[in-house]
């Protein structure tokens, strides 16, 4: 099942047409994350975000993604360090007038995490998405968002998938201006 699910979200990978971008040539999130079940984790999340060409038209709305987060505390009572990292697409399908822009995006990666146990890395295939809220448009243009956002990890290997939920401030750069609709 595994081993599906990896294929069909790296064959999504391979078609970078399908994502979208709003209307913005990349973005920088940084925020705090947490994850679930018997894990106790808390940590940070970082992600950039990049458009294909700054040119209009198909190109312009590619956004490719590279997604970090560093997480720490314990599983069953246990210490633990995770590192999870991946890259992929991400799809905007909100107009560029609304004031929140939901998305979602489809990553391929790995996880690292130091807990004791053997084999402390694994590949993962990451499927998630949420909603970047737009803070003054009026003043500031499409600069600044807050972004909500989940992810569930699924990971080769005899590990634990997971859910990561993230909040935190959206810098988004080199948008077409208000002016441009």
């Amino acid at each position: 099942m595994r081993t599906r699910l990896l294929g069909l979200a790296l064959g999504l990978l391979a078609i970078p047409t399908l994502a979208l971008a709003d209307d913005h040539r990349w973005d920088l999130y940084t925020g705090g994350s947490g994850g679930n079940g018997a894990s106790k984790l808390g940590g940070l999340h970082f992600s950039f975000g990049v458009t294909g060409q700054k040119d209009p038209g198909v190109w312009r709305k590619v956004l490719f993604v590279g997604d970090v987060s560093v997480q720490l505390g314990s599983h069953s009572g246990a210490p633990v360090n995770q590192l999870a990292y991946s890259f992929g697409a991400r799809v905007t399908p909100a107009p560029q007038d609304w004031h929140a822009k939901p998305f979602v995006q489809f990553m391929g990666g790995g996880v690292h995490q130091k807990d004791g146990a053997p084999d402390p890395h694994n590949g993962s295939v990451a499927v998630g998405g949420g909603v970047d809220f737009v803070l003054h448009p009026e003043v500031h243009g499409d600069t600044f968002a807050f972004r909500v956002q989940v992810d569930r990890f699924f990971r080769s290997g005899s590990r634990e998938d997971f859910w990561r939920f993230s909040g935190g401030l959206v810098l988004r750069v080199g948008q077409g201006g208000q002016g441009q609709k």
